[in-house]
């Protein structure tokens, strides 16, 4: 269970990695 719980969070952060990114380039299109 342990092993899975660390499988999800580590694609949680990844996640928000992604979303930051995506913002990041978004931002930079507006400006």
């Amino acid at each position: 269970m342990i092993h899975h719980f660390e499988i999800r969070e580590c694609s949680a952060r990844k996640g928000i990695q992604n979303k930051n990114f995506i913002r990041n380039r978004f931002h930079k299109y507006f400006i």
